[in-house]
């Protein structure tokens, strides 16, 4: 039977170390590609760390797609909620991601939407599924919102919740990891643990003292969901 390849994504080594402590990776190296890796009878992990932000995250999952074929991709990692339906040290799925920086409108776009692409980028329904029975309590999904800027309270723009389908997280990676893998057909999934609430003041002092808990969340749920 053909194992069941995974590319898993992470923009920083925090959250890649998340996953370590819940699935047992052991470093590699393959000419320019340093990663972490899992076998067992069933299935194949390839676990990196691409950088923080859109650009560092395609450029890394593009790279190492040209010479590899996995099944799926997972992107795991933290991020800060911008609704009261989702709390701190929860659990986010995404259903969908979008851009919330993109202006093509000049060209007939809708706002966040990228040229010749769409607005949302699916994430596969059936990998939503079976993480959302993992936790069902603590995990909640929607659409996640990305752009190139870490979220604070003065920096929320009321505009997002006019413009797009009831956001209720954001980040600075998702949408690129949606943008690649629609544009090579492969099947992907968001997995974040809320961090910090955005629209708290001091939000970042919030998230440092999170982040180390909330990527040892983030990375059990993807540890149960792939095995």
């Amino acid at each position: 039977m053909k194992k069941k390849t995974y590319l898993i994504l992470s923009a920083m080594k925090e959250e890649l170390d998340g996953l370590c402590v819940h699935l047992p990776l052991v470093s590699k190296n393959e000419g320019k590609f340093s990663y972490s890796f899992f076998e067992n009878d069933s299935i194949r992990v390839y676990a990196m760390q691409s950088g923080i932000g859109k650009v560092a995250m395609a450029m890394t999952m593009s790279s190492f797609l040209a010479t590899h074929e996995v099944d799926e991709v997972i992107n795991v990692g933290v991020a800060g909620s911008i609704s009261s339906k989702l709390k701190k040290m929860q659990i986010f799925v995404g259903e969908r991601c979008c851009y919330h920086d993109v202006d093509v409108t000049e060209f007939g776009y809708s706002i966040g939407q990228m040229c010749s692409m769409p607005l949302y980028y699916e994430c596969d329904s059936e990998l939503v599924k079976k993480a959302l029975v993992i936790d069902s309590k603590r995990i909640v999904s929607g659409l996640i919102i990305s752009g190139d800027s870490f979220v604070s309270k003065n920096k929320i723009n009321q505009s997002w919740f006019k413009n797009f389908d009831n956001p209720i997280a954001c980040d600075m990676e998702s949408a690129a990891v949606g943008q690649v893998c629609h544009t090579l057909n492969i099947p992907f999934l968001i997995i974040r643990s809320i961090s910090d609430d955005t629209s708290e003041e001091g939000n970042k002092a919030i998230y440092d003292g999170n982040l180390e808990e909330a990527c040892k969340i983030a990375g059990e749920v993807v540890a149960k969901l792939i095995q």
